[in-house]
């Protein structure tokens, strides 16, 4: 639960709004669209746009980290394995919502290719978020859970 709402519901939010910086940071640099920064320019609008809507402060909180983060579990594959510093960073730049973060990217990964996504893909895509998740960061939560304990 984020406040009064189950965590389903913040989650396919995020799926619906993680790329909605898109437009306002469209380039076209050596013949190929790219979209620099985005994250972080996303971060803005849905802190805006869900604080306007009525949004407490914990839900647009877990939104905007979704958005900026979203691309982060691929990010921390590229140099296998992660560095348990890496992994570290990561749960802490998600506030130790790694589970519905790796959900809002394997939804993103899905949409990405469309029609073209096929089962080999989706195999592919959750040894991935299996790789990131069992590669350290249940770990990392489960220090941060002992360590928020052992302060109570």
């Amino acid at each position: 639960m984020i406040d009064d709402i189950a965590l389903i519901t913040p989650i396919r939010l995020a799926c619906l709004v993680h790329d909605i910086a898109k437009p306002w940071t469209a380039i076209m640099k050596e013949g190929r669209l790219q979209f620099p920064r985005y994250g972080s320019v996303g971060v803005g609008v849905v802190v805006e746009r869900f604080t306007t809507l009525g949004f407490q402060e914990s839900q647009v909180d877990f939104l905007s980290r979704m958005v900026r983060q979203h691309l982060r579990p691929a990010e921390l594959v590229r140099n296998r394995p992660p560095s348990d510093e890496a992994v570290a960073e990561f749960v802490a730049a998600v506030d130790g919502h790694v589970l519905p973060l790796t959900l809002v990217n394997l939804a993103d990964g899905a949409a990405t290719r469309g029609p073209r996504y096929t089962r080999e893909n989706f195999r592919i895509h959750c040894s991935l978020v299996n790789y990131v998740v069992g590669g350290g960061a249940l770990r990392q939560l489960g220090k941060r859970v002992k360590q928020a304990s052992s302060r109570v």
